[in-house]
């Protein structure tokens, strides 16, 4: 399985409305789940993980150094938090959106 990371319908809106008007995206927290014990095929239409299991703060987000159009956005999830398999994760906007989703191997 392809592993990937693609704008919600919802980022993608955001992202237009944040060009057009010169003004900043905020993302405000990372999300991970357990695809509900299956793999997760990311698609536009999600406006939710299939089961989300952890959110927490984004610790920070910079630009990959090897590619122009790609970021990355770090969290640390407690060690107290487990006992499940990620296999989903996203990144909620200020609007309490789900903004980006990815499909992760299991972890």
């Amino acid at each position: 399985m392809a592993f990937t990371s693609i704008h919600t319908t919802h980022g993608l809106r955001e992202t237009a409305r944040a060009i057009a008007e010169n003004a900043p995206v905020e993302l405000v927290a990372i999300v991970v789940g357990d695809g509900g014990g299956n793999p997760v095929d990311p698609n536009v239409a999600m406006t939710a993980l299939v089961r989300e299991r952890w959110r927490g703060t984004i610790n920070r987000i910079y630009k990959d150094p090897e590619s122009e159009t790609l970021y990355i956005a770090e969290a640390v999830i407690p060690a107290s938090v487990g006992g499940w398999t990620m296999r989903e994760g996203g990144l909620i906007d200020s609007n309490g959106s789900l903004f980006t989703v990815c499909n992760l191997p299991d972890s």
